[in-house]
């Protein structure tokens, strides 16, 4: 792709004034959609879409395939409730509900940053917004930070980290 294609894209993405919101159930996620919910709620224009990347376990951690589906049914069912509250939080805070999106995507561990790249290209998003989960340096180290890939590998969109 030449240089002239990648900057219509962005210009197209940026025109469509779409947030993707990466979530998890805590309260760096809900800081993040209170921010998004006060800058953003009720200007005209502008939709979000919220995401949950579901960490899946590793085959062996189930004793069937039968036992494998009955869990992944049951995390999508417990996140999707997760997503609604968010959605709530925002339709509260001025965002039209026709303006709203969620969406469940399930992961493998080490999967996490480029399953939140691709919902991004998939959603049409300018701006992906993460709370900041606040590890360690060593930690960091250690277990890696999502929000640090994402800075490092996101193409032509904007990266908001909220404190």
């Amino acid at each position: 792709m030449n240089d002239t294609n990648v900057r219509f894209d962005m210009f197209t993405l940026i025109k469509a004034r779409r947030l993707l919101i990466a979530v998890d159930d805590n309260e760096h996620s809900r800081r993040a959609i209170r921010f998004v919910g006060e800058l953003l709620g009720g200007v005209p224009g502008f939709s979000a879409h919220i995401c949950h990347i579901a960490v899946l376990l590793e085959d062996d951690a189930f004793v069937s395939e039968e036992e494998s589906r009955e869990w992944a049914k049951f995390l999508i069912g417990e996140k999707q409730k997760m997503l609604q509250g968010y959605r709530n939080m925002l339709a509260e805070a001025g965002f039209a509900d026709d303006a709203l999106s969620t969406s469940v995507v399930m992961s493998k561990q080490s999967a996490i940053t480029e399953s939140i790249i691709r919902e991004q290209l998939n959603s049409g998003a300018c701006i992906i917004v993460v709370g900041r989960r606040g590890i360690s340096k060593k930690e960091e180290f250690i277990l890696g930070s999502t929000t640090n890939n994402l800075i490092h590998k996101c193409k032509n969109c904007a990266v908001w980290v909220v404190e």
